[in-house]
């Protein structure tokens, strides 16, 4: 478990995704609170079976983190707002990592699309891979309410604009509607720019 972990957590694990396909090597692992309906315990990885589906409630929900088994990589990682900087990506990054190894002996890599918060998240952990598509917020306004800005975008917003203008010479001004605190946030500061 990740040092900076403020809260303990189980984890759904879940092999065949209800939006793949029956032939998918997408795999999801879900981040829940311990103390939850499903009996998971804290550090505990359970299947995502029928029944776990029916006595699951989203408010139990930390987050989730999407793979390619096939290609060895990330495609999506999300923690809900109010629990952000939590350690809770590392948890399931950790973990996951473990699991694909496990499964099929190789190591688990992060895809080339990613919103700011993935970018600085990879930065403090040192990862290293390419960007090919620096993506707008994935959190939902309705998600934002109450919470504290500092779990929505970059605590330094010009430093963070700055650094990855440099790194990967993306424009600026984009770079800025993508520290945005949610995807509507974003996208009205892309019609303003029109």
């Amino acid at each position: 478990m990740p040092k900076n972990l403020i809260m303990p957590l189980g984890y759904l694990f879940d092999e065949q995704p209800a939006d793949s396909g029956a032939h998918s090597t997408v795999r999801d692992l879900i981040a829940v609170a311990p103390r939850n309906p499903l009996g998971i315990q804290a550090g505990q990885i359970v299947a995502f079976t029928e029944e776990a589906e029916a006595a699951f409630d989203r408010a139990l929900l930390y987050g989730s983190l999407r793979w390619s088994e096939q290609l060895d990589v990330v495609t999506m990682l999300y923690v809900e707002p109010g629990v952000r900087r939590a350690g809770i990506a590392t948890a399931l990054w950790q973990t996951a990592k473990e699991i694909h190894r496990h499964r099929t002996g190789r190591e688990l890599g992060i895809g080339s699309g990613r919103t700011v918060l993935g970018e600085l998240w990879m930065q403090r952990l040192g990862i290293a891979a390419p960007l090919s598509r620096l993506m707008l917020p994935m959190t939902l306004e309705q998600d934002t309410l109450d919470i504290d800005q500092r779990q929505l975008i970059p605590d330094d917003r010009a430093a963070t604009i700055h650094e990855i203008a440099c790194r990967y010479a993306v424009p600026t001004t984009h770079i800025d509607i993508c520290c945005e605190p949610s995807i509507q946030a974003a996208q009205r500061r892309t019609e303003e720019r029109r």
